[in-house]
């Protein structure tokens, strides 16, 4: 290679970085907060998750913001939005624990649920799933669960629906495939995922006809910056209708409600 090729090759290489490094000096950085939450947020290294897939959406579908992601988790999330760690939420709602924060809050963009699933027995049916005091109740550390009217307090929990606490849904049907508890509470899309992933695993269980509660998904975000709840309602619905939001949604069998 001759010492021009060699030197045009530098050059070519300082511009792509200089590109780069100004695109994103020029773009306004966005934190979100992503906790463990599957099929949203998978404890994975790095992490990944339709949470993240939608991230990266948003990042290639404009160019004013850049949006990252900071780690926490559902216990922690509320102090870390107080010292400043983030200003984004996602897969969220005004109702876990945001009251009194000052927060903006989209339009509900995904709806969903959490379904109650017990192990299968000749005697079980819907009927198993109207009264929990006196059943051993499994649910996930720091979640709001409508069973106990959205008190997430752990002596609470454990004191009246002698309730197990996990980190993640896989671990909560594990504890209920082991018979550590009688009713488990999780959510439907991963439940939907994990039957699809072990179709054999379909006979064991009893799932309920009703929600513990139902999810209305919303981008919970600090108000008075950039960018403002006007101008992410606008990417939602945007984004909506240039159709990249169905596949991730048809992928954990849920459905838009922008359209």
């Amino acid at each position: 290679m001759t010492r021009l090729k060699r030197y045009l090759l530098l050059a070519h290489f300082i511009f792509i970085l200089f590109f780069i490094s100004f695109k994103l000096s020029a773009e306004i950085t966005v934190r979100i907060s992503m906790s463990p939450f599957e099929p949203f947020v998978l404890d994975t290294d790095p992490p990944s998750g339709i949470a993240i897939d939608m991230m990266e959406l948003m990042n290639n579908f404009q160019d004013t913001y850049h949006f990252t992601f900071i780690m926490t988790t559902s216990v922690r999330r509320h102090k870390a939005f107080k010292n400043g760690l983030f200003e984004m939420s996602m897969f969220d709602n005004y109702k876990w624990g945001w009251e009194g924060f000052p927060v903006d809050v989209s339009k509900v963009y995904l709806k969903g649920g959490e379904i109650y699933v017990a192990l299968a027995k000749p005697d079980r049916t819907q009927s198993y799933f109207k009264e929990f005091e006196q059943k051993r109740m499994i649910g996930m550390l720091g979640y709001h669960y409508g069973f106990a009217d959205f008190n997430s307090d752990q002596s609470f929990l454990k004191e009246r629906f002698h309730m197990s606490l996990t980190t993640n849904n896989l671990a909560t049907i594990t504890m209920l495939l082991k018979d550590r508890g009688d009713i488990a509470v999780i959510t439907e899309s991963f439940f939907n995922q994990y039957l699809k992933n072990n179709q054999h695993m379909r006979s064991k269980f009893i799932r309920s006809n009703r929600y513990d509660q139902e999810y209305n998904h919303t981008i919970i975000i600090r108000k008075g910056i950039k960018p403002s709840i006007e101008e992410i309602n606008a990417l939602l619905e945007d984004m909506e209708k240039a159709g990249i939001l169905e596949p991730l949604w048809e992928s954990i069998g849920l459905q838009s409600v922008l359209k």
